[in-house]
Formats: structure tokens, sequence, C-alpha cells
């Protein structure tokens, strides 16, 4: 076992950090950090220890939870309380470690009628926490409540405003099967289904839902393998606030007994909180979703299960500058970007670098389209072969933006061939000199000085290879990250001016199209839907696609995937998908950021947790004696 703590033998770092805050809802782009101080150890434990325990039954696990708005689970827009409400609560399918769905309250399902039909077959020996079973009126009651859209529930995408869905019913014939009736075929129809089912006759209707919102007297009823205790609800002395939540096992769960009897639910109000009550041994794990790996300094004491977050970081750039508009000079903005010197530097590795916005955890995702290492001289390379020559800076050059008048004026025909040959000929034997020059005097290209700059002659118009990269001002690891960027570029012969906008101000120059390029970031779905980012239809539609990225053939991939439900065939066009984006880059994918579940040394089984399923084999849990 590798030790906390064992590369930071002197102490730990006290350093302010970006917690962020993770935006629930699907494809926003992450934008509300709160900053913090953290302690930083920048070791890491994987696996279990040597010497593993036996399984054995019993014992209780001590958890951390925020202090609940709500014992209702589509309420909650809490990371944690959707993690533990999911000890409770199920829905038909659940997701596994390469996040696919897999059958949970649902046995089976078929599909009829070229995808319009979906019938999915429940389980028949499931029950609710008070002992009445589950039929297909509790789901289809779920359903509708998500579906009205007035709950505001974070399982309601994808089910209320989706106009593909018609109908959905219990079938007339069998209680233990419900039907969906769609206008059209769609992709993701299984993850639609993993919203937490609720019991129709305790939870009535919306209205009724919606008056016992903060009702903390109104216990929450499940079918999960563990339900709340009788009298284990612990409230304040004072308010309506709560203390602790226990659960137990629940003796009727229709799947595998856990081993952990109980599990106890304390309440802490920030993350120090959190953070110091781990350490003191109060409590048995911690989710850490920031740039942070553990507060403890010795390496029994903590074992480290780390897992990829929904949170993707990008370069994006303006598809109509005439200069970032050159897949030549993206790709070798690419090949420039020393990525994990960013993760390490920045986020202290708790990221991973990918070449698509699709995370390698994904059973879409295709490992063969890792292609962009980090490789200065083939950015050279490439940028020399479309005539990008490195030069001294020149007062009277433009800027790429600049030149969008003279590049229309090639395009109009208004300049004639031969003044565009004499141009480039000229910049070719300009090039070469300077570049000379630069050799004679011992100027290695990566160590440029600041007025140094690529430069080519688009039309008869001098242009430098020079641009501005916005990020908001309120995330400090984007900040820091820019910088990083900015120096990187400039080795090859980029300049870039690095401009820091408030969050309004540059989600306002996004879709008005006044920037040149972006650094930013989206909470994508698990089910990894790219039609909003990359597909022409979505230009204009707030900041869906807001690069303005035109390509008639990713558009009809995209349009495939979208009416697509078999896996043999997503599989395949979303490797074309990902194909096409590495070719063209439409944007350089940077990283998705990376979490840790942290538990403490008593804690066996733990396997492969989710950002959204830390529990996810709970059942394969145990304790040390």
């Amino acid at each position: 076992m590798r030790g906390i703590g064992k590369r930071m033998k002197k102490g730990l770092a006290l350093i302010s950090l970006v917690i962020y805050i993770l935006t629930l809802t699907a494809c926003q782009i992450v934008e509300a950090p709160h900053i913090v101080e953290q302690d930083i150890d920048m070791g890491e434990t994987e696996g279990e220890e040597a010497q593993t325990p036996e399984p054995q039954k019993g014992g209780e696990l001590v958890v951390p939870i925020p202090s609940p708005d709500t014992l209702n689970p589509l309420f909650t827009k809490s990371r944690d309380m959707i993690n533990f409400f999911g000890l409770i609560f199920e829905g038909l399918f659940e997701y596994d470690e390469n996040m696919k769905p897999q059958p949970c309250l649902a046995e089976s399902w078929d599909v009829e009628d070229d995808g319009k039909l979906w019938r999915f077959h429940l389980r028949k020996n499931v029950v609710f926490h008070d002992g009445r079973p589950l039929t297909g009126d509790d789901v289809v009651f779920t359903f509708l409540a998500l579906q009205g859209g007035r709950l505001g529930s974070f399982y309601q995408k994808g089910i209320a405003g989706n106009a593909s869905i018609q109908k959905i019913e219990t079938d007339p014939f069998d209680p233990y099967t419900v039907n969906v009736y769609l206008s059209q075929p769609v992709n993701n129809m299984l993850d639609i289904m993993t919203f937490p089912v609720l019991p129709k006759w305790v939870y009535q209707s919306d209205e009724f839902m919606l008056q016992h919102r903060q009702d903390m007297s109104f216990l929450p009823v499940g079918t999960g393998p563990y339900k709340v205790d009788e009298g284990g609800i612990e409230r304040e002395e004072r308010g309506n606030g709560l203390r602790q939540i226990r659960l137990v096992r629940n003796e009727k769960y229709w799947g595998k007994q856990p081993y952990i009897d109980a599990i106890l639910a304390r309440i802490y109000h920030d993350e120090m909180q959190v953070r110091q009550a781990f350490h003191d041994r109060e409590i048995d794990l911690m989710n850490i979703m920031a740039t942070v790996i553990n507060p403890y300094p010795r390496e029994e004491d903590a074992k480290v299960h780390r897992y990829l977050t929904r949170n993707y970081e990008f370069l994006a750039f303006n598809m109509s500058h005439p200069v970032l508009s050159d897949v030549s000079v993206r790709k070798a903005i690419a090949y420039a970007l020393d990525r994990k010197d960013i993760i390490f530097k920045v986020y202290l590795n708790n990221a991973e670098a990918v070449d698509v916005p699709i995370p390698s955890d994904s059973w879409l995702y295709d490992s063969s389209y890792r292609i962009y290492d980090y490789d200065p001289d083939k950015a050279i390379e490439l940028l020399e072969q479309a005539g990008w020559v490195l030069g001294k800076t020149d007062q009277t050059a433009s800027n790429g933006s600049n030149a969008q008048n003279t590049q229309e004026r090639i395009e109009e025909g208004q300049m004639l061939e031969e003044e565009a040959a004499e141009n480039a000929q000229e910049q070719t034997d300009e090039g070469q000199v300077l570049q000379d020059e630069a050799a004679e005097n011992g100027l290695a290209q990566s160590q440029q000085e600041d007025n140094w700059v690529r430069h080519k002659m688009i039309g008869s118009q001098k242009v430098e290879l020079r641009f501005s990269i916005l990020t908001n001002s309120e995330n400090i690891l984007r900040k820091d990250a820019l910088e990083i960027i900015a120096e990187q570029l400039k080795r090859v012969g980029i300049a870039v001016e690095i401009e820091i906008l408030p969050w309004e101000e540059l989600t306002e120059r996004l879709k008005s199209g006044r920037f040149e390029a972006v650094l930013t970031g989206y909470y994508l779905d698990i089910f990894p839907e790219l039609r909003f980012m990359f597909h022409s239809g979505e230009i204009g539609n707030g900041l869906n696609n807001f690069m303005r990225y035109r390509n008639e053939e990713l558009d009809k991939l995209l349009d495939e995937a979208a009416l697509t439900y078999e896996d043999a065939k997503l599989i395949e066009l979303y490797s074309r998908i990902q194909k096409h984006l590495v070719e063209q880059l439409p944007v350089v994918s940077l990283y998705f950021q990376t979490a840790s579940l942290m538990t403490s040394n008593r804690v066996y089984g733990v396997k492969a947790p989710g950002e959204l399923n830390i529990y996810r084999n709970i059942e394969e849990w145990y304790l040390s004696k």
C-alpha cells in the first residue's frame, strides 16, 4: 500500500484553493466557485491493505451529510444528499463502473416499434420499507411528477420538456410492467429511468410533495438496502434542523443483504467540520470534490479511492476568427500544451488529461483517440508548414482578428493572385532570414524573448499569431491554469493576451461572439450527449455551441446518434464522433477533474465509487472489529 503523506515528509502545506460548487443541472458551464483553505498532502492511497480481513456482518458505518433542507430525494440538489438517498431509494436502473445503466428495480426490458415503445418489467419480489409491494403505478407516479416540472428536480432532465415522450402507463394486463411510448427513438432511455422511485400511496401528488418539501418529520420510504431506523432521526434542540439520521439494514431487501448493520449519518455544516471529524476519527469517510488530497500525514490512517467527475475543462475558439479557424493552428496549440504540467501544478494531480469531452470511465469512450501528448516540436512543425514563421514583433503588424478584412478581400477575389504570391514569397524569404538569425544567436525556439512571435502574410497584411484568451475571475484554478497555458504557447512562438472577466460579462461575450478564445468548462451528463456543444443547429441557443462550429459531417453523426438506442451502433457512432473531434479540434480538451472518497482503515470492500454513487456496492462493504 502506498502511504498517504509518503511524498511530503515535512508536513502539510496550507494553501488557498477553489472548491467547485457543482451545478447539478447537466450541461451548464461551471461558474460559481467559493474559496476555502485546505491542507494539501501530495500522497495517495489506492486499494486495500496487504492483510485484508474476511467479510463479516455487523457494525455501524458513520458518514457525514450536510444539513438537509428536504428528506424527499426528488427535491435535493446536494451531491452528498443524492449519494445518501441512494442508500434508501432505487431506480429502475443504476450505473455500473463504466457509467452504463444496469438493471436494478427493473429485471428486464423490451424495445418495440423501432425504438418507439419501451416495456420495463419490474422485479416481483420488491417491497417498500413499509412492506407494500412495488408496482408499475409507483414508477408511473414518480415519472409524471418529474415530467410536470413543478418540482425543479435534478432528475427531471430528460423527462420534463422532452417532446419525444408521448405517454407512460402501467401495462393494463400486468401491474409489474411499465410502457413508455415515444414519438421517435432516444439514445438515453435507460439513463432517464435511473430516477429514485417513490411509493405513490406515501407521496400522493405534486402538490402534496411541495407542501411537505421541508417537513423533517416526513420520513423517506424507499426500496433500498437501508431504511430509516424507527426513532433514528435526532433533531436539534432548537429549530427544525436535524443532528443525525440513523439507517438500519432493510431485512426485506430484494437484493443481497449488506454486511453492515447500520449507517449513522451525522450532520455537519461545512467541509472544514467534515475534515476535522474525519481527522478525529468521528466519521468513517469523507468525499472530497476539490483539489485536495488527504489531511492525514500518516499512511495508516486512511484509504483514498479516486474517481472521475463530470467537471470538464477545455480551450474553445471562435470559429469566425480568421486564424483560429485554421485547424493546423488549433492542432499546434494542442501539441504545445503540457496538460500534465498544468494538472500537477494547479490541480495537484486531481485531474485526468483527455482529448475528447468524454471521460475515460464511460462505456462510450474510445481510447484510440488519445492523441495530443505534449510535443512542442510537432507544434512548431505544424505552424511552419502552415506558413507561420518566427520573427520579432512588428508594431505595424496586425493580430489575427484585425486581418478579417484582408481575408474577406481574398475570399471575394478583390486581391490579385500575383500580389498574394509575391507577398507569400516575401514572407518565406523574411522568415528564413529571421530563423537563421535566431539560430546564429543561439536562441532556441522554445525560449524566445517576449518580442519574438510567429507571423505570416495574409494577403498584403502581416499578421502575428497573437490572440486573447478569456476566463472568469471567480475561478482561481482557471486563472492559474491560463497563466501556464500562455507561457507554454509562448515557447512555440504564439503570443497570448490574458483577459479575466466576471462570469456574467464573460458569458455575454461568448453569446455575442465577441471573443477569440476562452478557457472554461462544462458539468456534463453521465450519458455524453454532445449535440448541445457541437451541432450547428445549437448556434445562438444561449451558451450552446458558442464557438459557432459548423460541420455537416459532425451534424449528421450527432443526429444519428441521438436516434440510436442499440449499444453496438452507439459505440460505433461515438467512435466516429470522437475521431472527428480529435481531427478537426473545434475545442482543445484539457482534462476532467477527479475526486476522492477517503475511508478509514476499518472500512473494506469499497469498489469503484462514482460522483453521484459513492455507495455503489454498499452491500459488499464491511467493517473490521
